[in-house]
């Protein structure tokens, strides 16, 4: 029998440490491997703490960075400055099925993002305040957990997935069923949004790798406006069935699309793929890629960043 293989390798992913608790001025080893600022990339990281009322929270995931979000080490005018710094103030529940970050004052945007393969809710939290959103605009961030479920390409081995991975190639990169119920499961999170008084228009729909997939299938076919969809390190699971099922409401949709030059999970072919297939059916893509493999750097944060403000201001 195949011994099974780490979730982590698959899409370089791992939830973060429930116990260690970060302070100014240290390491920021806390953060999942995706997240950290690559070594290329010669960023300098201070670490500022994110202050969160919830009395139950994990205080490893109070940790921001504020570090240079550029390959040449200079950061664009007001991101992560100290004085330019928006430290919005949340509170951060996790529930069964997902984490959530609500700001004090009514949330008038809500930001729902999916995590990639053997990860969990709680791998992009450490982001939020990384973004540096204006506390202006009042966001509700929505971080599902995937259902544990066998995943064939990881030899069976039970872990978080929205559906599972036959093999890497374009017909098995993606199971229908598993998908659709991933799609269906994302759509009852913007109703509830909207059921609590924020309309879809004011709903961004994102995701990670196998979490971008699935806001894509999801984002694309909703009924209503959505605000936009970022898909990041990713790809279109059944782009030739997209044409027919596509919604009209968000025919237009903003995308971004975030990928990884020297990306080994999800090769880069696959964005540019994703990316094609999305044009030549009308959508305005904004495509970005970077010299890291199957990661998140600062250089796209800062680029989500400035996409988030443009969606929600």
């Amino acid at each position: 029998m195949t011994a099974p293989v780490d979730p982590a390798p698959l899409e370089r992913v791992a939830s973060p440490p429930r116990s260690s608790g970060v302070r100014h001025g240290q390491d920021r080893t806390d953060l999942p491997r995706h997240l950290r600022s690559d070594h290329r990339l010669n960023a300098r990281e201070q670490v500022a703490e994110t202050r969160v009322d919830d009395a139950e929270v994990h205080p490893e995931h109070d940790a921001v960075v504020r570090s240079a979000p550029s390959d040449t080490g200079v950061a664009p005018a007001g991101y992560g400055r100290p004085g330019n710094w928006s430290r919005v103030k949340y509170t951060q529940h996790e529930a069964e099925h997902e984490v959530t970050l609500s700001p004090q004052a009514p949330a008038t945007a809500v930001i729902i993002l999916l995590h990639g393969l053997g990860a969990d809710g709680w791998d992009f939290v450490p982001i939020v305040n990384e973004l540096g959103l204006p506390d202006s605009v009042p966001v509700r961030f929505v971080f599902p957990h995937a259902p544990v479920r066998p995943v064939t390409v990881n030899g069976g081995y039970k872990m978080r997935a929205w559906y599972d991975i036959r093999s890497f190639t374009p017909e098995g990169r993606a199971d229908a069923a598993g998908l659709a119920e991933a799609s269906r499961r994302t759509a009852e999170y913007i109703r509830r949004e909207t059921d609590a008084g924020v309309p879809a228009s004011r709903v961004v729909l994102a995701g990670f790798s196998q979490g971008g997939a699935v806001a894509l299938e999801a984002g694309l076919r909703y009924p209503d406006r959505l605000a936009g969809i970022l898909a990041m390190s990713t790809y279109l699971p059944f782009p030739e069935t997209l044409a027919v099922e596509r919604a009209a409401a968000n025919e237009d949709v903003p995308i971004l699309m975030c990928h990884g030059r020297e990306d080994p999970m999800v090769p880069f072919w696959m964005g540019t793929e994703c990316r094609d297939a999305l044009t030549s059916l009308g959508y305005p893509v904004e495509w970005h890629d970077y010299p890291m493999q199957h990661e998140v750097c600062m250089a796209e944060l800062a680029d989500v960043s400035r996409w988030l403000r443009a969606r929600l201001a």
